[in-house]
């Protein structure tokens, strides 16, 4: 997916709410991990104006740190994703 600054798995459009997310060749925890990633971004937009997704920014890392903790317990409930 081609974003305006760079490519990516995945990507939140704010003006029509829709979510992308690249599925080719990737495994499904990983898939899961670029749409919790991308669910954090949209409560951040629900809760303040501007975000800030450029790499390391505090939203991005929030991001990026929420959407691992929450694999993390989906891959802990569904072990056999990793057969």
């Amino acid at each position: 997916i081609e974003s305006d600054t760079h490519n990516t798995f995945g990507i939140f459009d704010s003006a029509t709410g829709v979510i992308q997310v690249a599925t080719g060749e990737r495994h499904v925890m990983d898939i899961m991990r670029t749409l919790a990633h991308e669910l954090v971004h949209h409560r951040q937009r629900e809760i303040k104006d501007n975000l800030d997704g450029s790499t390391g920014s505090a939203d991005e890392n929030q991001a990026n740190s929420l959407a691992g903790v929450l694999l993390r317990d989906f891959a802990d409930q569904n072990p056999e994703l990793f057969d």
